[in-house]
């Protein structure tokens, strides 16, 4: 039942989860990790995409029917996708916070909470289950963000994009980039959940207020911070993963009845650019030096402060609801 109530608390952040109305800089970060040799700032990322693709490139990827930035039509990635990834992150995490407290009360029966390092299992555990959710989504959203407009793109939506690299290299090239997807995720939400909750206890420690009664901008504030330092701890490896899922090369040949997809492919370069993880990350050092594993960390940081301190919002004052 407990599991049930806390299901059912995660859904319903996704209708108000921030993060559903804040893609237009996430296309500059990954444009900046994808292509340092064309985007040499956040600004310049901005104005570049402005000038060559228009407003709407800012929104290639957002949910619904809107016209893309050539000017055709189309249904893309839907953002309800990522509120979706944040529910399952609360359920997962609140599921093995659970099942730790249960297995510290064995050798502590007065234990009402974890320890430190026990919230930064679970919030590891959780990103690691999401990644299963976010690393395809992602994949395709920085594959439509990343690719040439006009009679040069590969991809027409993402039912395209899905069908023409599950034709060519089927669940694998789905899944590109894994490891480095899982290994940030893990990281990320193991330190954005113990940052969140380190905030929280030290808050109702000094002040002396309840947990359940601390101001909605409390929690905002400190999702913001578990927001920064999520990114912070993790973003090398959101480099490596954007690097190597923006790769429009593909494993296998193309087939001969995907005609004009192939030509299009063969134009800009049909064999992936990466030889794995570790490969993607020595030609990055080799490209950028140890700074070009931080490109775009500005824009980022930019768009977690509202996306995790709205989440954080949104989603506690339902888990007390439920619970």
């Amino acid at each position: 039942m407990e599991r049930s109530k806390s299901f059912l608390a995660s859904l319903s952040v996704i209708p108000r989860n921030p993060s559903n109305a804040s893609n237009d800089p996430d296309i500059v970060k990954v444009r900046l990790q994808s292509r340092p040799d064309l985007y040499r700032s956040a600004i310049t990322a901005a104005k570049t995409i402005w000038t060559e693709e228009g407003p709407l490139a800012f929104y290639k990827v957002c949910h619904g029917p809107i016209v893309a930035a050539d000017g055709d039509k189309g249904t893309l990635v839907p953002l309800m996708g990522i509120g979706g990834c944040v529910a399952v992150q609360f359920w997962l995490f609140h599921d093995m916070r659970r099942r730790l407290l249960r297995q510290h009360q064995k050798t502590d029966p007065t234990a009402s909470k974890l320890t430190y390092p026990q919230y930064y299992v679970a919030g590891a555990y959780a990103g690691i289950g999401n990644s299963v959710l976010s690393g395809p989504i992602e994949h395709i959203r920085i594959k439509l963000q990343t690719q040439s407009s006009g009679e040069k793109r590969l991809y027409s939506g993402p039912a395209d994009c899905i069908r023409k690299i599950y034709q060519v290299d089927g669940l694998r090239g789905i899944y590109r980039a894994q490891v480095p997807t899982i290994l940030r995720e893990g990281q990320g939400f193991g330190l954005w959940f113990l940052t969140y909750e380190y905030l929280v206890q030290r808050s109702v420690i000094v002040t002396g207020v309840k947990r359940d009664e601390l101001p909605a901008w409390k929690l905002c504030g400190f999702g913001a911070v578990a927001g920064l330092i999520l990114w912070i701890g993790s973003y090398p490896l959101d480099v490596i993963k954007s690097r190597m899922q923006s790769d429009p090369g593909l494993l296998n040949k193309v087939p001969d009845t995907m005609g004009e997809f192939k030509g299009k492919l063969a134009a800009i370069g049909s064999s992936p650019r990466y030889d794995g993880m570790v490969d993607c990350a020595r030609k990055i050092y080799s490209q950028g030096g140890l700074g070009g594993f931080w490109r775009g960390i500005g824009p980022t940081l930019v768009r977690a402060i509202p996306c995790s301190s709205g989440t954080f919002a949104a989603y506690v004052p339902r888990h007390e609801k439920w619970n």
